[in-house]
């Protein structure tokens, strides 16, 4: 008799995932989702509103709210606040200090050091990242009539990718990038779309919520001591 092949479970596991992913694929520095729609996102660095004053900070929310008022398209903002992992960090900087020949530097590396771990032994270091989700849709009114919560959830009327011309969507999406862009340039505020492989990696993370994110790398602590010695 003939055994039957063993499925791979892992192949099995993985396919009943995505079957549960709104995503259908990532191209292009967009997201295609299953219903139809499509998404690029746009990463916004942050402003320090508790520093300013209280004039500044009424002048800053009318801004953002008459930028609201002001888009003809629905936008989401994604806050995602991530563990930071510095082990990797620190044992670059110890490498760093075992080989430094300066006693006072030496002498600063371990110190700061000693500080990191004593910060990480009582608190968990977060990092805090910005993003805008700017939608396109082919049927606009219809999704309007459902609401915007209704539009950003994906869950209304199915879209064929064949209908839009990718360099047509690509043309609304990149008006819309711009206006969204340049408004928040006036709110101080800097955005840059996303690539392929950073939209990935967010989707990435935003199904593994409790992986740490590794912030800092020995590659960046060369790059900074290399900026140093320049200066």
């Amino acid at each position: 008799m003939r055994k039957k092949p063993v499925a791979n479970k892992q192949s099995t596991s993985k396919a009943s995932i995505q079957a549960f992913l709104p995503i259908k694929e990532i191209r292009n520095n967009l997201i295609f989702l299953k219903d139809g729609s499509i998404k690029a996102v746009l990463k916004a660095s942050g402003i320090n509103f508790y520093l300013m004053s209280t004039e500044e900070q009424d002048i800053l929310v009318g801004t953002f709210q008459q930028m609201l008022n002001s888009l003809e398209f629905p936008i989401q903002i994604l806050v995602q606040s991530r563990k930071i992992d510095l082990n990797n960090y620190l044992k670059s900087l110890e490498v760093f200090a075992d080989n430094e020949t300066n006693p006072l530097l030496k002498e600063n590396y371990y110190e700061y050091i000693k500080f990191m771990k004593e910060v990480m032994s009582v608190s968990s270091i977060m990092d805090k990242n910005f993003y805008v989700v700017i939608p396109y849709f082919s049927d606009v009114l219809t999704k309007q009539k459902q609401g915007f919560l209704t539009s950003l959830l994906g869950s209304g009327p199915k879209e064929s990718s064949s209908k839009d011309n990718l360099g047509n969507v690509s043309d609304v999406l990149g008006q819309r990038i711009n206006s969204v862009a340049f408004s928040l340039q006036s709110l101080g505020i800097e955005a840059r779309q996303l690539s392929t492989q950073e939209l990935i990696e967010l989707t990435y993370s935003c199904y593994n919520v409790d992986s740490p994110r590794v912030g800092i790398k020995s590659e960046d602590i060369r790059n900074s001591e290399n900026s140093k010695s320049e200066a």
